[in-house]
């Protein structure tokens, strides 16, 4: 079963649903009432009461999970699908680059037809520039910067703690079965050959023999809440290049022609950059020299992994348990291993791979689709930060605007770093499919949104800062009692209030990220990098500078002087509101 990390009531007895792990209907049950969202439709039998979601308390409504698609008092579960791409940008995606007038990287009829039958959010946003930041955050419903920031590397120790509680681990105890494929990139200890757990961040190992390679991962994708995990270690230029299934390293056999569990003699390869970088189509392959499966070779990797998310998605066609499937693309990040039928495609190397990414989500789209599932699954399709910088520059010389109408990139706290293509399908829930919200939100409302269908009181620990979208996607008003803001966050930790009147606050001197960025004309910022929480700090009005070209307290370096600032341009001191952040949970700030 794994870690059960959840604060349970009582928990008599446990049931193995659909192979999924829940609570059995009798059993002591869980404390998971999101309180006070819309809950399941009108005319649908269900404990979910009225209001916003993301508060909730200790007490609230009990459900326990059970067998089939309705839950307590016959609320429909729905199927859950998020397509978690990487380093996808604002301006990638056809019906954003139309939207702003931007020349988007590459035809997207895929995504576009996505936001066509669902709702397309343009102002919604990762909790940081950077992935592995963005994807805890995601998964827990918690600012990363509340536990960590930066990325980790080979061989990382766990970057969930044990306390947090992530969206698999709740929708398990919701009767869920529950998936993840592709990119994991949230650590998972490896061990040595002495029984030891390699403990930081970033380990260079170049002894094969030192490793474990029979040693299940701990904390990886199977000790928060997963059921099954098919993807990599880390992901495809990160190593060790090995494949997981579960939490089993795999070897590629000859004799057997398939992947099976490694052993400590089985003999792994060490790869130099120029041997992965060998069969690269285009572009630069952004590698990192490494152990590996001899076998491994990067152009197999996300192809597999589609087939991996095909073949999962037919067999729970014929399953009344609902579903979680994590679908964590490796694209459209470097390298851009583009096949054939897309080279020249749009004539560029990054437009090639946009494209090839298009096409690969329509594969997930259409597996969900001609499965019988459209009906009953929640379809969410987002990134984990802005494009980054070659491919911005690629799209760049070849007339194209990877991130839009905005300044920065991928690693930056400006917008272009944060702010990111965020489409919701949900028949049935989605009110006017094919429209557009301007609504301020961020991927750690996912959770929340999900307890508040579910009408689930989720404990104040869990999902800390999210709220629900659910009235949003209802075409409802948000209550008048909700939070004020959001922050976000750079590689380097530089952290910004977003108001939900559009004023902007980052709390340094530049994007955070590196050097250089570029500005909302795409031209470079030199020394974009800037200063932590240094002065001048940088205050953009989004509603009438999207672009954040004017810094409305440019030139302003004492702090006092600043705050005073913020008051007479803002009606309130947003330095305090960030330091607030800082300390405080956003549903300690913002009860309900």
């Amino acid at each position: 079963m794994g870690k059960m990390r959840i604060a349970l009531e009582a928990v008599g007895c446990l049931a193995l649903l659909g192979g999924a792990t829940s609570l059995a209907t009798g059993c002591g049950v869980p404390r998971f009432a999101e309180g006070r969202d819309a809950g399941p439709p009108s005319g649908t039998a269900g404990s979910g009461a009225a209001g916003m979601g993301g508060a909730g308390g200790a007490g609230g409504t009990s459900i326990a999970g059970a067998g089939g698609n309705s839950g307590q008092g016959g609320i429909s579960r729905p199927n859950i699908v998020i397509i978690y791409a990487d380093d996808l940008g604002f301006g990638d995606m056809g019906a954003y680059g139309a939207r702003y007038g931007t020349a988007s990287t590459a035809p997207t009829p895929h995504l576009d037809a996505l936001a066509a039958e669902g709702l397309m959010f343009t102002q919604a946003h990762s909790s940081n520039g950077v992935c592995t930041p963005s994807r805890y955050a995601l998964l827990t419903g918690k600012y990363n910067w509340r536990t960590f920031s930066d990325i980790s590397q080979g061989y990382a120790a766990p970057d969930i703690p044990a306390s947090d509680v992530t969206l698999a681990e709740f929708l398990r105890t919701q009767g869920y079965q529950t998936a993840a494929f592709g990119k994991w990139h949230l650590g998972g200890s490896f061990y040595n050959r002495a029984g030891v757990p390699y403990t930081a961040r970033s380990t260079v190992i170049t002894d094969p023999g030192s490793i474990d390679w029979e040693h299940p991962l701990a904390g990886h994708a199977t000790d928060n809440g997963f059921d099954i995990f098919r993807g990599q270690a880390v992901t495809i230029n990160i190593p060790p290049y090995v494949y997981v299934k579960e939490n089993r390293i795999q070897y590629f056999d000859p004799a057997l022609g398939d992947y099976r569990d490694a052993r400590n003699t089985d003999t792994f390869h060490s790869f130099t950059i120029a041997e992965l970088d060998s069969l690269l189509t285009v572009g630069i392959g952004a590698n990192s020299d490494g152990l590996g499966d001899p076998s491994y070779r990067q152009i197999d990797v996300e192809p597999r992994m589609l087939g991996e998310v095909e073949r999962y998605l037919a067999e729970r066609a014929s399953s009344a348990t609902p579903f979680f499937a994590y679908v964590a693309m490796y694209s459209p990040h470097e390298p851009w291993h583009v096949t054939a039928p897309f080279r020249g495609s749009v004539g560029f190397g990054y437009g090639d791979w946009v494209a090839e990414f298009d096409s690969r989500v329509g594969r997930v789209l259409a597996a969900i689709d001609d499965n019988g599932l459209r009906d009953n699954t929640l379809v969410i399709l987002t990134s984990d930060n802005g494009p980054e910088i070659r491919a911005f520059m690629n799209a760049r010389d070849n007339g194209r605007d990877p991130n839009g109408p905005l300044r920065g990139i991928k690693h930056d706290a400006w917008e272009g770093g944060t702010r990111v293509p965020f489409v919701v399908r949900w028949p049935g829930q989605v009110a006017a499919p094919g429209t557009v919200s301007n609504e301020l939100i961020w991927q750690g409302d996912i959770f929340a949104t999900v307890a508040a269908y579910l009408g689930a009181d989720l404990p104040v620990d869990v999902a800390p800062d999210g709220e629900s979208f659910l009235d949003i996607l209802r075409g409802q008003s948000k209550p008048a009692q909700r939070r004020d803001s959001i922050v976000v966050a750079s590689q380097y930790d530089f952290r910004a209030v977003i108001m939900t009147d559009g004023w902007k606050l980052i709390d340094g001197t530049g994007g955070g990220g590196i050097n250089p960025s570029f500005d909302s004309s795409n031209v470079d910022i030199a020394n974009a990098t800037g200063l932590n929480q240094g002065n001048p700090k940088q205050l953009f009005n989004l509603s009438t500078d999207l672009g954040e070209d004017t810094n409305a307290i440019a030139g302003i370096t004492d702090v006092t002087a600043i705050r005073n600032a913020l008051v007479v341009t803002t009606g309130r001191d947003l330095l305090g509101r960030l330091d607030q952040y800082r300390t405080t949970t956003t549903r300690a700030m913002f009860p309900r």
